[in-house]
């Protein structure tokens, strides 16, 4: 048996979200974009720090230093190994070659996936680690998303 005041909520709160949608353009803003609508800006992602280009490294389990910016992936309980992290740092850099403003993060991530599985571990960075281990792309975007100095636009 249905629940009639649980269904008339529900009710309320899909045409307060239509509401809330129709309002975006008015108003000039982004919010609550669909799965697969974020396009990550390139510029966003600067490792650079100091005199070096690039200076990305893993500390710890549960975050990475990217260029200035520390990425907190504590709540990220699914990464069990130092070795993902720092595939994972280098990943977001590598990422930048495929964000070029038609992409979502969804299909930033499944190509970076592609050329891990067609290329291995070693294509994330010019030379050769070996110190990486597998991580999913739902890791790569988990980390993405906390890099503070993440900037998106809508998919149109």
């Amino acid at each position: 048996m249905v629940n009639a005041s649980r269904l008339y909520e529900h009710i309320e709160t899909a045409e307060d979200a239509d509401y809330l949608r129709s309002q975006l353009d008015t108003l000039g803003v982004v919010a609550f974009v669909a799965d697969g609508a974020v396009l990550p800006r390139a510029s966003s992602f600067d490792p650079s720090k100091g005199k070096r280009e690039v200076k990305i490294t893993s500390k710890g389990l549960q975050s990475i230093s990217f260029g200035t910016q520390m990425i907190d992936l504590g709540a990220v309980e699914q990464l069990v190994d130092i070795s993902q992290t720092r595939a994972i740092g280098d990943a977001i850099y590598y990422a930048t070659r495929f964000m070029d403003g038609s992409r979502s993060l969804r299909e930033i991530a499944s190509a970076v996936q592609r050329a891990v599985e067609k290329k291995g571990l070693d294509v994330l960075n010019r030379r050769p680690v070996g110190d990486y281990a597998a991580f999913r792309g739902l890791e790569l975007t988990a980390a993405i998303n906390r890099l503070r100095t993440l900037e998106v636009t809508e998919k149109r």
